[in-house]
């Protein structure tokens, strides 16, 4: 009798096709499935295209409230491991009973703490730290997957977590990040299709949640720079809406240098046409755009609330503003970036790219899901 191949069970909140933490998802499951394993996710929402090879079960849950809807997804997720009948289920939230975490989220028991104490005890907070602390708690069994140093000291400082039950990844990049033959080309396409004259500057900015990723913070430093520095545009690239952040750039005298794109597939090209990636999120757990740029050989101004701000420094790839945070920091840092020598940057960010390990996050989540498998 043929033996059946095993069940591994994948639980997230909501899929969409342009959030980071959905694309390691995407890219674990099909690892597991090209390795044989049976595939079953489990989500609220589902936007987007799926793939004919995955399995995905849409389970509606009824309360109104955010954190009341992923406490009832929670037992929602316990439920299908056993229906499914998997052996391992590799959850994408803070969901007790979890067997393995991919820890997206900063730790919300340090972040709560930055709060007063009446917001602390609204039902909000008080329920996505017990969830935190339940799947945390040295009587759990669920091994945790770090995204980098930075946000697993952040935990470690909250939690008593045994050294056995986690590990720290690597970033999981995707080759085509990196620049090809046609990297001049690109480049050449992508300013011309937003009209971008010969020796102006284009900031990109990438990613969705444009106010935690610091787009208001990106304005105010464009306006700030001063008169020597001409001809700048910022083309902002994710799925948010521009509306609330429109009376801002009226008001900053930024109309006509600041292009809304929306949501994009074409991400390496634009890593090729931008001349500068600003990146000042007010906090992230990793930042897998400050990576992407690096590979890609743009030079970076980010700031040290990202996971992968280390990278940068490391690197030499660019700029990290540093914490507490400070406007007139970032100002200063942009325009000498703007006037510095770039291409210094770009070798930096390039030389850097081929002698670490950026690129192995996936495989690694696989092999740590092939050892819950075989256990």
């Amino acid at each position: 009798m043929t033996q059946q191949p095993y069940t591994v069970a994948f639980a997230l909140f909501r899929y969409f096709p342009y959030g980071g933490l959905q694309r390691d998802f995407l890219r674990v499951a099909e690892l597991c499935v090209q390795a044989g394993y049976r595939v079953e996710v489990l989500t609220t929402e589902w936007e987007g295209d799926r793939p004919d090879w995955l399995k995905v079960n849409i389970e509606r849950v009824t309360p109104r409230t955010n954190h009341a809807a992923m406490v009832a997804f929670g037992r929602k997720a316990l439920q299908f491991k056993d229906e499914v009948k998997a052996k391992v289920l590799v959850v994408f939230n803070r969901l007790p009973g979890g067997d393995l975490y991919f820890a997206a989220d900063d730790c919300f028991a340090m972040r709560v703490k930055e709060k007063n104490a009446l917001t602390r005890m609204l039902p909000r907070y008080r329920t996505y730290l017990n969830l935190e602390r339940q799947l945390f708690s040295t009587a759990g069994h669920a091994r945790i997957l770090f995204l980098n140093n930075s946000q697993r000291d952040d935990y470690l400082g909250e939690y008593d977590l045994d050294q056995r039950r986690y590990r720290v990844l690597p970033p999981g990049v995707r080759n085509d990040r990196r620049p090809g033959d046609n990297a001049a080309f690109l480049r050449a396409e992508v300013r011309k299709e937003f009209g971008v004259a010969e020796g102006e500057h284009l900031l990109l900015f990438l990613g969705s949640d444009f106010r935690r990723k610091g787009l208001g913070r990106a304005l105010l430093a464009m306006a700030h720079l001063p008169d020597s520095i001409e001809s700048v545009k910022l083309l902002v690239v994710g799925e948010d809406d521009s509306a609330p952040m429109q009376a801002d750039i009226n008001k900053l005298n930024l109309s006509g240098k600041v292009i809304f794109a929306g949501a994009r597939d074409d991400v390496p090209a634009l890593l090729q046409g931008a001349d500068l990636l600003i990146h000042p999120a007010f906090h992230e757990a990793a930042g897998m755009v400050l990576v992407e740029s690096l590979v890609a050989g743009l030079p970076i101004l980010t700031t040290a609330a990202c996971g992968y701000a280390s990278y940068v420094l490391d690197s030499g790839a660019g700029q990290v503003v540093a914490s507490p945070f400070r406007q007139e920091a970032l100002d200063q840092a942009l325009a000498d970036m703007l006037m510095g020598d770039r291409a210094a940057y770009r070798r930096s960010a390039l030389e850097y790219a081929e002698r670490v390990d950026l690129f192995g996050m996936h495989e690694q989540v696989l092999a740590e899901i092939e050892v819950l498998l075989g256990s």
